[in-house]
């Protein structure tokens, strides 16, 4: 087959990419040194990265466009991904302050007010 595209990397963000470019047509060749899914360097290092909080304010609109496309994913993939939106927790010990807590806590309470949200 000729590729239009050619896609390197078969973690999470490779298929992605080779998934959507498909669907939409495009000829696409996925290449990948291991195995499709085989929980390469950047899909291990994300593991459950699915949140709103404790984030950039540049990476909102992406992070809420991902939740957002998370809900519909399972139907259109006809898959069990077993994605439960359950919140996140982060775990603080002595080598940060209280204030640095609030700190964040009062960052993450401003994602409620901006639009979309």
């Amino acid at each position: 087959m000729k590729a239009d595209v050619i896609v390197i990397g078969g973690g999470v963000i490779g298929s992605s990419i080779t998934y959507h470019l498909a669907r939409d047509g495009v000829k696409v060749k996925q290449l990948e040194k291991g195995s499709i899914a085989n929980q390469g360097a950047a899909s291990r290092a994300s593991a459950g990265g699915i949140r709103l909080n404790n984030r950039d304010l540049r990476e909102l609109p992406l992070a809420k466009a991902s939740i957002k496309r998370w809900e519909s994913l399972e139907d259109e993939l006809e898959a069990d991904l077993e994605y439960i939106p359950s919140g996140q927790v982060m775990l603080y010990d002595h080598r940060f302050s209280i204030e640095i807590l609030w700190r964040q806590a009062e960052e993450d309470k401003k994602m409620e007010f901006l639009p979309g949200f």
